[in-house]
């Protein structure tokens, strides 16, 4: 039996009248005008700003008193629902081919606690090129066909004229990562999002300062002569910091006469991988780096860190890092 179809033409008239229809038939949506993805409109204005990768395409907020709601019209009423709001569909700077970039939306709101119950995520993204030859990207939320809907419970709460600082799940070590994404703020390709992040700024900094601090407090520990922060920048690094003493000779001068006597000055009391010098979780201007092999070194060297910065009367930051049996792929291996 000879199967009967459309003709393409037809098709494409039928597919249109049903995208009118669908659009037609959507139940219409009053947004609540308080809740909203905008520039900071005075000094005692509020917001969440929620840190999240470029293929999330919106959130939905759940005000559990009830006061806040988006209402749809249905059946000739209006029914109370969680308010959604979309990330500015904006093309955005690649840091990292083939994976989404990090970006902050800052929704203005009431002072209040509120919940995150979802967000919705593309698939992907359209690549491109800004008039430098820089690699852009373009989720296009608004034209795909279907989003991945993920249900989340996480609570804040805004407080007047304050930022309230939320990240999702994927993004970022806790607390640290207030400190990592700052850079965030200003790498925005869009000028009219950018402009909206540069009103939001300075409140942001403010609220990501107030919370790496907490952040610092809560893991600090304190022994004799030296204080510890494990898992200060991840689940494999540790801080080793003295307060008082007289400040590492290299602070301010990264001459190579200056740091490379250091470097065979520090005790690393394990099988190192490697050291270096680079930024800190504790102290501003720096951290002398010890990587380790093997994870049981890892209190042996921190003691012997310590110990050293206590005896010799130093003032400054060792972070300490496992990273993992190292392989030498010139080594011969065992035939069978």
């Amino acid at each position: 039996m000879k199967r009967l179809g459309y003709h393409p033409l037809v098709r494409r008239r039928l597919l249109a009248v049903l995208l009118v229809c669908a659009a037609g038939c959507a139940h219409f949506v009053h947004q609540e005008t308080r809740v909203a993805v905008r520039a900071r409109a005075a000094p005692t204005d509020q917001a969440v700003a929620i840190f999240h990768s470029s293929a999330v395409c919106s959130f939905t907020i759940r005000d559990p008193s009830g006061q806040l709601q988006d209402m749809e019209e249905r059946r000739g009423g209006l029914l109370p629902i969680d308010m959604a709001r979309a990330v500015p569909d904006r093309p955005w700077w690649i840091e990292n081919s083939g994976y989404p970039s990090l970006m902050v939306t800052v929704i203005a709101m009431p002072p209040g606690r509120y919940e995150l119950v979802g967000y919705a995520e593309a698939k992907g993204w359209q690549e491109d090129t800004d008039e430098n030859g820089r690699a852009l990207g373009r989720t296009n939320c608004p034209h795909r066909w279907r989003l991945d809907d993920h249900q989340v419970q996480l609570p804040f709460e805004v407080r007047s004229g304050e930022v309230a600082l939320l990240r999702l799940p994927a993004v970022g070590w806790p607390g640290w990562h207030w400190k990592s994404t700052r850079s965030s703020l200003d790498s925005v390709y869009a000028p009219d999002v950018r402009a909206n992040l540069q009103s939001w700024k300075a409140a942001i900094i403010r609220a990501q300062d107030e919370a790496y601090a907490a952040f610092l407090s809560s893991i600090k520990q304190t022994r004799e002569g030296y204080d510890l922060y494990p898992r200060c920048a991840g689940p494999s690094m540790t801080a080793v910091v003295r307060a008082e003493g007289t400040p590492f000779p290299w602070y301010g001068n990264y001459k190579k006469e200056v740091i490379e006597p250091f470097r065979r000055r520090v005790p690393v009391g394990g099988i190192p991988d490697s050291t270096g010098f680079g930024v800190s979780c504790v102290d501003k201007r720096g951290a002398f780096h010890i990587n380790l092999i093997r994870e049981d070194d890892l209190e042996r060297s921190t003691r012997s860190v310590g110990d050293w910065l206590a005896r010799e009367n130093l003032q400054g930051e060792v972070d300490i890092t496992v990273t993992g049996q190292m392989v030498d792929l010139a080594a011969p291996t065992k035939k069978n």
